[in-house]
């Protein structure tokens, strides 16, 4: 480590028999380097963490554990991750279960819960439904007066490749991504291979919030989602908001907007709801 160690382990006062001892060594340079952590904010986002849409029970899980190595729960910490899977779990009815078994150890509650996922994900194969499902994403712009009354042409549809034109050249119809001319090219705008400039959706290195004055009382869009019934989610990843709180959010799929729900949106950040005049039409034109 340098001189500077040297400096800094002679403050440390210790003898010559525990200067010579690798783990007291260690714990003195942890006790210096490693910030002293705010165990009632640890143990507050621990408390507040719950599974989210989309988000598979392994990945939740596996947080609460990373959660819960700054808590100092000690003789408590498989008692109290086992409540947090119980009450936060996103399956109710496993949920209530789970709180009538009085037995009930982390490690059942953990392997009864990716088990039911895993179930679910079976089941859903054996009834013939797709893994995943991308619904078309267009927006809509009405001249006529009215429009809260407008209905789609056509009851929305999984989407395929020739439903629109391609997300990454820009071509009509759509095709798969290793026929696509931009699978190899570099976009000018932000440099990432895979799609030209005319269609990129980077705002290279700021992220700008949808305004109301940018879109008129008569824009309207179809709000599309992705659906996976996989114990490992290929959609999602995990982003850190405003430098302190951590969203799972899907990856982009070229739609319009981005939605989270509000209840989220309201327990993660103190910001206050904008009104808008934009409209949202989803599955079932809802």
């Amino acid at each position: 480590m340098g001189p500077e160690a040297e400096e800094i382990m002679s403050s440390f006062n210790l003898s010559n028999e525990n200067s010579k001892k690798f783990d007291t060594v260690v714990e003195k340079l942890n006790q210096h380097f490693i910030p002293k952590k705010n165990v009632i904010f640890e143990r507050a986002k621990f408390n507040q963490r719950s599974q989210m849409a989309g988000e598979s029970v392994d990945s939740f899980i596996t947080e609460l554990y990373h959660l819960a190595e700054n808590c100092e729960f000690r003789d408590l910490h498989d008692s109290l991750i086992r409540d947090r899977i119980v009450v936060g779990i996103r399956d109710h009815k496993l949920s209530e279960r789970l709180q009538l078994d009085p037995t009930l150890s982390l490690e059942k509650a953990v392997t009864e819960a990716k088990q039911r996922e895993s179930f679910r994900a079976q089941q859903a194969v054996v009834r013939g439904e797709p893994s995943s499902t991308v619904e078309a994403v267009t927006r809509r712009q009405h001249k006529t007066q009215g429009h809260r009354n407008w209905k789609p042409d056509k009851k929305p549809v999984p989407s395929t490749p020739a439903s629109r034109d391609c997300q990454r050249c820009g071509n009509t119809p759509g095709h798969p991504r290793n026929k696509c001319p931009a699978k190899d090219a570099m976009c000018r705008k932000c440099q990432k291979v895979g799609h030209f400039q005319k269609k990129c959706r980077s705002t290279v290195g700021a992220v700008n919030e949808a305004s109301n004055t940018e879109h008129s009382d008569e824009d309207e869009s179809f709000l599309g989602t992705v659906r996976a019934s996989t114990t490992t989610d290929p959609w999602k990843v995990t982003l850190t908001v405003n430098d302190e709180a951590d969203v799972t959010f899907k990856i982009d799929t070229g739609a319009d907007v981005t939605v989270i729900p509000e209840k989220l949106f309201k327990h993660m950040f103190g910001v206050k709801i904008q009104k808008t005049n934009r409209s949202l039409f989803g599955t079932g034109n809802s």
